[in-house]
């Protein structure tokens, strides 16, 4: 929860202190604009390849190095503000590069964490994070930007280092304390690990044969009304009065085409 919160903390500086930044350096409403969609361009357009980078790379690694880069970039904000609205503009385009490896990481995480039946319950929690973390920290940095920058943590520059320095001491812990899975990861008793590598072992498994058995279970189903025992069925005007025969199951069983087990064609 801490992890999401600061994250959104730090996206979350520019669109309460643009108001007092805005007067210093005397921006545009167009500029301002432009400078708060910046770090979603970034952000959006890393979304497919932090997947990949996630499916194929340790996740726990990435969004420990991505939450470092992100802090370190928002420790810099305040002068790259001073350096002018390019400086700034990539700044923020990078930063949201960078938090853009982190959502699919943490999905990653999951899957490698949370046993099936309690995946949805345990995702939950850090993604309430989220939502505290913008409430909290809203007052936070709206508190920051109305004290003098004279005072301790006072100005709209430090609510971008004050978030910064959030990151940065979670990015460490994060690093040190957490691993890809239960496995790797010390401290997990042997009980938990078993617990929840057959939990994911089952649901590999279910999977593997769902996927393997796609094509086979069509067919199967028609080698399978094949294979019953062929009963005379009433006809209307067939030629010569013979009865037609059909498999015992009745027109559910007959091959056609199905869907989800009944036949639309009979």
């Amino acid at each position: 929860m801490l992890w999401v919160g600061g994250r959104y903390a730090q996206r979350l500086v520019l669109p309460i202190a643009i108001v007092r930044m805005q007067s210093e350096f005397g921006w545009t409403k167009l500029v301002q604009g432009q400078l708060l969609g910046t770090f979603f361009i970034g952000y959006a357009s890393m979304m497919p390849l932090g997947g990949m980078l996630a499916t194929n790379l340790p996740p726990s690694k990435l969004i420990g190095a991505a939450m470092l880069v992100s802090s370190v970039l928002a420790l810099a904000m305040p002068a790259a503000a001073h350096g002018g609205v390019q400086l700034f503009s990539a700044l923020r385009i990078v930063q949201g590069v960078v938090q853009g490896v982190m959502w699919p990481s943490y999905a990653a995480m999951w899957t490698r964490w949370a046993p099936p039946a309690e995946r949805s319950t345990m995702s939950s929690f850090p993604q309430c994070g989220g939502y505290v973390g913008n409430i909290v920290f809203a007052a936070v940095i709206g508190w920051q930007i109305d004290r003098d920058e004279g005072m301790v943590l006072g100005g709209w520059a430090a609510a971008f280092r004050f978030s910064a320095v959030i990151g940065l001491g979670w990015s460490i812990l994060w690093l040190i304390l957490v691993r890809d899975s239960p496995a790797k990861q010390p401290g997990c008793g042997v009980a938990e690990r078993g617990f929840i590598e057959s939990a994911l072992a089952a649901e590999t498994a279910r999977h593997n044969t769902g996927s393997g058995g796609g094509s086979s279970a069509g067919s199967g189903g028609d080698s399978g009304a094949e294979d019953l025992p062929l009963l005379p069925r009433q006809t209307d005007g067939k030629a010569g009065g013979e009865p037609e025969l059909e498999p015992a199951g009745g027109a559910a069983a007959r091959p056609g085409l199905r869907f989800c087990g009944r036949a639309l064609v009979t």
